[in-house]
């Protein structure tokens, strides 16, 4: 114990055992890194993760909106009625979007061409999926940046609202999405 209280806990875990500890993720406040979420997401894709008594799944999303809502941070996702992730999300009360490190794209893809009706994302990617820190849906552990949100307000969308240049371009085959307005809990990074 005198060890201990003289050199401290150094290559050791809380619990004891040797080993590397997990960094403790730095929060971060709104806006702080919103841009880089959306650039991410705009280019290369994010993951977005919602879990509920339906299950837990993931799915790479190329559409986001970060801003101010109703006087509240907000984050805006959507997600088509179609996907599997439609089912979960509609029984959480929130959701998480992670955005991977490069060295991960392969993740990334994964999450956008499998479905989690057939196998276990997770675990085909090889990533971790972590409990949010504020909210009840997981984050993926290796993200860099993480925002968790509650669910404030969801929509599906009405066809005859939208215009008719994009029902063409994205809604051909009238797969509308169900939008998700998100009060931003946390903002957190390695």
């Amino acid at each position: 114990m005198r060890a201990l209280l003289a050199g401290g806990l150094k290559g050791r875990h809380r619990s004891g055992k040797k080993g590397r500890r997990e960094m403790a993720r730095k929060k971060m406040a709104f806006p702080a890194g919103t841009v880089e979420v959306i650039e991410a997401t705009r280019t290369r894709g994010t993951i977005l993760c919602a879990a509920s008594a339906r299950g837990r799944n993931g799915m790479t999303i190329g559409w986001i909106t970060i801003g101010n809502v109703w006087g509240r941070p907000c984050c805006v996702v959507l997600v088509r009625e179609s996907r599997h992730t439609h089912t979960i999300i509609e029984g959480a009360d929130s959701f998480t979007v992670s955005v991977l490190p490069e060295s991960l794209q392969e993740a990334v893809d994964l999450f956008g061409e499998q479905s989690g009706r057939d196998m276990n994302k997770f675990e085909a990617a090889k990533v971790t999926p972590v409990k949010g820190q504020a909210v009840d849906s997981p984050y993926i552990k290796d993200a860099q940046l993480v925002i968790e949100c509650k669910i404030a307000f969801r929509q599906t969308m009405d066809p005859e609202l939208i215009r008719a240049d994009y029902v063409k371009g994205c809604y051909i085959e009238g797969d509308f999405h169900t939008i998700y307005y998100g009060e931003i809990a946390a903002i957190h990074g390695k």
